[in-house]
């Protein structure tokens, strides 16, 4: 049985499954999940979001599978399974700072968190002063009962810049340890290090011209595009609307009746490529994972499936005529996220991962029919207009109504 020792030993093995991500080349990234009372460590995961196809190249693979969320997922897909303990009897350990659409499956879900180091950009104490402003108000305090940094460097030895004090709840396992100044150094810098690299990846991959791309609605019912969504959502490419990232009345009432049987919380998002076409209409799977949203099963699976259909020699050249990165789309809410909501933080935080680069288009890429059932759009304003960095100078997050 393999056991965490110290905050350094849970500091190298997230380390260690940082380098692995890097040597995939996708964003440098690790965490593990640990129970609290035995130490046994139940899963490591690195980030996923690139992963390579068959021809060697790199190519997106899920933008929503940052190292954290996918420790989440891991819990839900075997808690059953293997007798897991309750999420607040288990601390997850990553090498970074938490972005917004981890942060928020975290305090979604309940699980005890330690950090080691700060993501200054992304990250949701990217300023350190570990108040989690960018945060609703509301869920703050249940950051601070959740969210920890271990203690690192030494003070007498090490630069300031590598010396922090512990900071976080009182119950944190090992949080009287320290992290060596290098395990800290190291988990900042490889990651720093894979983003330019990624960076490379995304501008060869998704520079896409839509003027030279063919709309798959033109393509046959037989064809493996549609075949492959009809899998997942049977009325892919059977609907759409003239005007560009605008829904229309059908669509709408595709989102109230795909709504009204769901197993979360009757909501719905539509996915619309570049063409109109209406790729994806999904509710969320929150009954059998809380972070199973509406919008998560949406990116995920339009996501998976572009992977799929380029990871097969047979289907990669049309699949790369037909199918734009979702920046290029629109993801149409039937009611706006929830201001004060763990699963908008989240949500908001896929968004943003999935574009990563500003909207090219005028108009908002995420949309939404109906304002939300609890608080208010200008609170939900507010909370976008309070993010990282990251989210503002290179997503350019917004959100609006459709259009009447």
């Amino acid at each position: 049985m393999n056991r965490v020792t110290s905050a350094d030993h849970a500091a190298s093995l997230v380390l260690k499954k940082a380098r692995e991500a890097f040597e995939q080349g996708t964003f440098a990234v690790g965490g593990i999940l640990f129970r609290n009372d035995t130490k046994e460590i139940l899963v490591e995961k690195h980030n996923n979001v690139f992963v390579p196809i068959s021809c060697h190249a790199q190519f997106m693979n899920d933008p929503t599978a940052h190292g954290e969320r996918q420790l989440v997922s891991w819990y839900y897909e075997n808690r059953s399974i293997l007798n897991l303990p309750e999420p607040e009897e288990i601390t997850l350990v990553t090498s970074l700072d938490p972005c917004l659409m981890c942060t928020g499956s975290l305090l979604k879900t309940g699980f005890n968190v330690a950090i080691i180091a700060i993501d200054e950009y992304a990250g949701i104490n990217y300023d350190s002063k570990f108040d989690f402003r960018s945060l609703p108000e509301s869920l703050r305090l249940l950051a601070q009962k959740k969210i920890g940094y271990y203690s690192c460097g030494n003070l007498d030895l090490d630069p300031k810049k590598l010396v922090r004090r512990y900071v976080g709840p009182k119950h944190l396992p090992f949080l009287k340890d320290t992290v060596s100044s290098e395990n800290l150094s190291k988990c900042g810098t490889i990651f720093t290090k894979s983003v330019k690299h990624v960076d490379l990846i995304f501008a060869k991959i998704f520079d896409t011209k839509l003027d030279m791309m063919i709309d798959p609605d033109t393509l046959p019912d037989n064809s493996e595009i549609k075949k492959s969504f009809r899998k997942i959502y049977k009325n892919a490419f059977t609907m759409r609307t003239n005007s560009f990232g605008v829904g229309n009345l059908e669509i709408i009432d595709e989102l109230k009746r795909v709504a009204s049987n769901s197993r979360g919380d009757d909501n719905a998002v539509a996915f619309i490529d570049p063409f109109g076409n209406l790729v994806l209409c999904q509710s969320g799977n929150e009954k059998i994972s809380p972070i199973r949203t509406a919008l998560m099963e949406v990116i995920q699976n339009y996501s998976k499936t572009l992977w799929n259909l380029m990871n097969d020699e047979n289907t990669r050249v049309i699949a790369k005529k037909t199918l734009a990165h979702p920046r290029f789309g629109t993801f149409l809410f039937l009611y706006a996220p929830e201001p004060d909501e763990p699963k908008t933080v989240m949500d908001l935080g896929a968004y943003s991962f999935t574009m990563y680069k500003n909207n090219p288009k005028k108009f908002s890429n995420l949309q939404y029919v109906n304002p939300p059932r609890k608080g208010e759009i200008k609170d939900l304003i507010s909370l976008i207009s309070n993010l990282p960095p990251f989210y503002s100078e290179q997503v350019n997050l917004t959100i609006c109504q459709i259009p009447n």
